[in-house]
């Protein structure tokens, strides 16, 4: 449990650049991708 923190930890640091990447898409592409990650995300956490 020693890098728990480290997958949000990397989630916020490069939050920014994820979603300014996903912007070159459309929206509705980018809200279905967000939702998934962060679907995958929690299961990765639990």
């Amino acid at each position: 449990m020693k890098y728990a923190g480290m997958p949000m930890g990397m989630w916020v640091l490069f939050a920014g650049s994820f979603q300014k990447q996903l912007t070159a898409y459309d929206l509705s592409f980018v809200v279905v991708v967000l939702q998934n990650f962060y679907s995958l995300f929690d299961n990765c956490i639990r």
